[in-house]
């Protein structure tokens, strides 16, 4: 028997005893004990307790619904302990059992119901008061057994699925564009690893996607934390402000710019903005992974947790074990750096999702394989993407394929000739190939994607 057909069980067959003990447990002000219960029991637990300890059957039976008749049918098919002799005690015992079950219950229906919150609307001050009221409670039954409970967990499992189903939320973490997070590229506890050329845009990508998710958690317990091995932390927050902005960071150095200029006020708008994002940068080069571990630890316990961390460029961080050629060195890099990802647990129990910038081998005219990857070798991603220029692939035969597919037969006209293509190497959890329609504007390194033909 559940704790709670237990505690049920002897409201039915032990009256007064029971019920005192149980409502002294389990009652206070605008509370009424039979809440303490799931769903499916309050109506029987109701019914007992207006009872006062007196129960009449008959009576009880008549102020069931159908959860309330169905659960007594249950218990009275059942027996108690083999009929051993219930006490005072025991009664007290499964009381508290009870409570604290109610308790762990509340807290986690609480922090779900923020989460919703959080993703539906703009964070607040009084969500902000709700999440410090539950955080601590929350850290206590992540390390707890019952945290581990099959039913729960499967519970949890297809709510979340059931949210996928009707389409409101991904499996994966959204990364702002809309055409990426239909193929699950980024998860919790993995890695995506965008790769490509030389000014090709994936430094751009990779700061537009963190970002963007520094931007949504604003107001949570949570931070995106990004090891840039090249760029300053001024560089780094110059070049998202001018990608938001629509800014060409080439006129900063122009005589000509006025502070009045209107492209500058909102460069310097969003900087401000930016400055209010939980977005951490460690602008260190031969960065380790325990390095980079530690600097997780360090936020984690100042902030609550991470919900992202980045590392541009891969090729530039250090391997933990000594090695004894380049090759070996970045293989090491790249698998260091997913056990960190996996390893480090957040306040809340969760993951943060990783996320590292790298070099691709192209063939000229041929879509990248995942050979082409530099460095490739042992590691094992999650996920794998590149931006690839429609025009140097055009003789590709799978970019013929696909031009044909979607009834286009030249590449778009003027004003997008800065389009491009995302093709995904490789996925774990969702589709590979080309995802069309995106345009990297090179003088504001901005990511956009649009509808256009």
């Amino acid at each position: 028997m559940s704790i709670h057909q237990r505690a049920l069980h002897m409201l039915l067959t032990q009256g007064r005893m029971a019920y005192e003990t149980f409502n002294t447990e389990l009652s206070a002000p605008d509370f009424e004990p039979a809440l303490a219960f799931p769903k499916e029991y309050q109506s029987l637990a109701r019914a007992l307790f207006r009872g006062a300890g007196q129960i009449v059957m008959p009576r009880v039976e008549r102020e069931l619904d159908t959860d309330g008749k169905k659960a007594l049918n249950g218990l009275l098919a059942t027996t108690y302990d083999n009929g051993a002799r219930i006490t005072a005690q025991h009664c007290q015992e499964v009381a508290q059992e009870v409570l604290e079950d109610h308790k762990r219950r509340y807290i986690l229906a609480e922090a779900e119901a923020l989460v919703l919150m959080a993703k539906t609307g703009q964070p607040s001050r009084e969500m902000e008061s709700r999440l410090n009221r539950v955080a601590a409670p929350l850290r206590a039954i992540g390390t707890s057994h019952n945290s581990t409970d099959a039913k729960d967990i499967g519970a949890r499992t297809k709510e979340n699925a059931l949210a996928i189903a009707r389409g409101q939320k991904t499996k994966g973490i959204s990364m702002g564009f809309s055409k990426l997070d239909k193929q699950n590229l980024l998860m919790k506890a993995e890695v995506l690893g965008i790769f490509g050329p030389a000014k090709s845009g994936k430094t751009s990508l990779a700061l537009a996607i963190a970002g963007n998710i520094a931007q949504r958690i604003k107001g949570l317990p949570l931070c995106v934390v990004i090891f840039s091995m090249e760029m300053t932390q001024e560089e780094l927050f110059s070049r998202l402000a001018a990608s938001r902005a629509r800014f060409d960071l080439s006129k900063l150095g122009n005589e000509e710019l006025k502070e009045d200029d209107p492209d500058f006020l909102r460069y310097l708008a969003e900087l401000d903005e930016i400055a209010t994002w939980p977005l951490k940068i460690e602008p260190r080069a031969g960065l380790s992974a325990s390095d980079m571990a530690t600097e997780l630890e360090r936020y984690t316990a100042e902030i609550g947790g991470v919900a992202l961390a980045a590392l541009d460029y891969t090729s530039l961080a250090k391997a933990d074990k000594k090695t004894n050629s380049e090759t070996s060195e970045v293989q090491a890099i790249y698998r260091e750096y997913k056990a960190m990802v996996k390893n480090h647990v957040n306040s809340d129990g969760s993951n943060p999702a990783g996320l590292m910038v790298g070099e691709l081998n192209r063939e000229t005219g041929a879509l990248p394989t995942r050979k082409h990857i530099k460095y490739a070798g042992d590691y094992e991603l999650a996920a794998a993407i590149t931006p690839v220029d429609p025009v140097e692939f055009k003789d590709d035969a799978g970019v013929m394929a696909f031009l044909e597919n979607r009834k286009v037969y030249s590449l778009p006209p003027a004003p997008y000739q800065q389009e491009r293509w995302i093709h995904v190497i490789f996925n774990r959890y969702g589709d590979t190939g080309t995802i069309d329609r995106f345009r990297f504007v090179g003088q504001h390194t901005r990511w956009e994607q649009g509808q256009w033909s």
